[in-house]
């Protein structure tokens, strides 16, 4: 976790399920706190996401306002797809 002005940018790995949900929502919390306004994930090395993962992100940047933006980055086509299939895609940014 790092945060430059209001970008927060957070390093996802290995696969993303239900346990590890709890040690992103302290990230993101400790982001948010120290004024993030975009969270920005870097996926390179996540190679799978839980249904509840990407709903939390959503959650997030819904419950935080439309000032706040999430984006994806070096997301694995995997990753990238099950943004898409939930239809999330309008609410997280995939670059």
């Amino acid at each position: 976790l790092s945060v430059e002005g209001d970008t927060a940018r957070i390093a996802l790995n290995g696969a993303l399920t239900p346990h590890d949900l709890r040690y992103l929502d302290e990230a993101v919390q400790a982001a948010m706190g120290q004024g993030a306004r975009m969270l920005d994930f870097d996926c390179a090395e996540l190679t799978a996401v839980c249904s509840e993962g990407l709903r939390y992100m959503v959650f997030r940047k819904q419950k935080a306002g439309p000032d706040v933006r999430v984006t994806v980055r070096n997301a694995a086509p995997a990753v990238a797809d099950a943004i898409r299939g939930a239809g999330f895609d309008e609410e997280i940014s995939i670059a």
